[in-house]
């Protein structure tokens, strides 16, 4: 295994680790090549699935990575567009001059579709309800 993969996988049991730790089901997604669905599935209290993209990396461009990971779970997990997507993005310092490995810039962040986070605020499950298909 590469080493970035093997970062990758860590970073991702990580991430099952911390949500269990907080009560919630949580699992790697298996690769699947082209029906891969994601890294990690959370199943919230209420019942909702989760699907997340877990990244470690030093730059990212949010918005295509959140709009590649809802267009990924949707077209390929069972429950298809029910399914409530997430992107988790520790973001790494440039490596240092004579360091092997880079630092963390700041806790990782969550980027969530806004109706998904404004459905966590309102204590509502956001897989409860279906997205408009029109919406771009």
């Amino acid at each position: 295994m590469s080493r970035n993969r093997a970062q990758g996988t860590a970073w991702q049991r990580a991430i099952v680790l911390e949500a269990e730790r907080h009560g919630l089901q949580a699992r790697v997604l298996p690769e699947e090549g082209i029906n891969d669905i994601g890294d990690v599935e959370i199943t919230d209290k209420g019942g909702g699935t989760w699907v997340i993209e877990c990244r470690n990396r030093e730059k990212m461009n949010i918005h295509r990575t959140l709009g590649k990971a809802t267009e990924k779970a949707h077209r390929n997990h069972p429950y298809g567009s029910r399914v409530s997507v997430g992107v988790i993005w520790k973001r790494m310092l440039p490596k240092e001059p004579g360091k092997t490995r880079r630092k963390p810039a700041g806790p990782p962040i969550v980027a969530l579709d806004v109706s998904d986070y404004l459905a966590l605020l309102a204590n509502q499950r956001p897989s409860d309800y279906l997205k408009d298909p029109n919406d771009g």
